[in-house]
């Protein structure tokens, strides 16, 4: 729970996964499938050469679990949403799959894991879903708690601009009830739906330069934000791009060199902080 006391947002985003949107065709489709490849892209550049076990909180079915598995990493998957460890129990069961170390029912912010028994941590969503800064800051302490010294924590977070981006580009912008939530992301990055329409469950858009602050409150030391899509999710022949060898090429050569770029972090719909235990 908070502890400013606001009300727990986990019940209402685990009834949005459970009922109304389904996760597992995310990453599977434009824009999702940029965001997926790069991810993984950036996860191998920074995993340490002696990391043996990672821990993968809140990582739905299994997508990133069942890929480090598959690169001979012993993978423990975390999630609060029952349907996701349904599927993950079955797709690792299915036999077509890499075997995990675990998979569990659990939240972010109270890992059922010893201190230091993984060498890195995933948190590629759960962040998304706390407005509150002191329950994200619990959830990056628990990383950092079950890290090991030296080990290294992936933080995935929400671009402040996404909705405003995707709202124009993607559609929805002519709603004024998506305008007054865009417009609340805009003020203070609290992104809630208060009506019955199929958008986005609550969560926090971050500032680029909120995540340093976050993830330094819970006691890691941060090496470095990057974009993850750009401002290439944007485009509507995505998939052309990521279809054609050359394009492909081209598209990541160019994202590696303004992944950085300050100037041009809040335009990415997701950002990824790496980070690193003492």
């Amino acid at each position: 729970m908070s502890m400013h006391g606001a009300k727990d947002p986990l019940p209402e985003v685990v009834a949005y996964y459970e009922t109304r949107y389904d996760e597992d065709q995310r990453l599977a489709k434009s824009p999702g499938r940029l965001e997926f490849a790069r991810t993984r892209e950036i996860i191998q550049r920074y995993l340490p050469p002696t990391c043996q076990s990672v821990l993968d909180i809140g990582g739905a079915s299994g997508p990133y679990s069942f890929w480090l598995a598959g690169l001979g990493y012993r993978v423990t998957l975390l999630d609060p949403v029952e349907r996701h460890i349904v599927k993950a129990q079955e797709l690792a069961n299915s036999g077509t799959y890499p075997s995990l170390e675990g998979i569990m029912l659990g939240e972010a912010r109270h890992l059922p894991c010893e201190n230091g028994s993984f060498d890195a941590v995933l948190l590629m969503g759960p962040l998304y879903h706390l407005p509150e800064q002191s329950d994200r800051v619990q959830a990056i302490h628990e990383a950092c708690r079950v890290l090991r010294p030296g080990g290294v924590c992936f933080v995935a977070v929400i671009s402040r601009y996404a909705s405003l981006l995707d709202g124009y580009f993607g559609g929805g912008i002519e709603d004024p009830d998506f305008v007054a939530i865009v417009k609340d992301d805009l003020e203070n990055g609290r992104h809630r739906n208060p009506t019955d329409k199929p958008y986005f469950t609550v969560a926090y858009l971050h500032e680029p330069g909120e995540i340093a602050e976050d993830i330094k409150m819970g006691g890691l030391e941060h090496l470095t934000t990057l974009a993850l899509e750009g401002p290439f999710w944007m485009l509507k022949d995505l998939d052309e791009h990521l279809d054609d060898p050359i394009a492909h090429e081209r598209l990541f050569s160019l994202l590696r060199i303004i992944e950085d770029r300050a100037a041009l972090l809040g335009c990415s719909a997701h950002l990824v902080a790496v980070a690193q235990k003492p």
